[in-house]
């Protein structure tokens, strides 16, 4: 798993290898799919950003919601930003901006698990 995470990164910053994020994604990916938490949170940084591939907000949550279930603290960081982003666009819609501060309330306390489930609840009519 980190071999494939550091072979990975060589390919992300050019480090030894020409740079080709596409491959440094393939190696992100399998250190990924095995558990390894720092490259499931860099799978998401890649397709959040659109880094080496189409930009996917729904494939990057995917990744740091995994990342973030092993405590790693980068995902969980981003996983809370993309919750502060749907709060701030929403924010102009009086429903909505009810839901949240409702599910906030309600998950308020459990942590990266409030957050989750604000993120996997999704409100009606608004995509994080």
């Amino acid at each position: 798993m980190g071999g494939q995470f550091n072979l990975g990164h060589c390919f992300y910053i050019g480090g030894g290898v020409k740079l080709d994020k596409k491959k440094a994604l393939r190696y992100y990916s399998k250190a990924a799919e095995q558990g390894y938490a720092e490259a499931q949170c860099s799978c998401g940084v890649m397709y959040y950003n659109g880094d080496g591939v189409e930009r996917d907000a729904e494939e990057a949550k995917k990744f740091w919601a995994l990342a973030s279930a092993q405590n790693h603290q980068g995902a969980q960081a981003n996983l809370e930003k993309l919750v502060a982003a749907a709060f701030l666009a929403a924010s102009r819609c009086g429903f909505a901006r009810r839901r949240i501060a409702t599910i906030f309330a309600l998950t308020s306390g459990f942590g990266v698990l409030g957050t989750t489930l604000a993120i996997f609840f999704p409100l009606r009519g608004i995509s994080l």
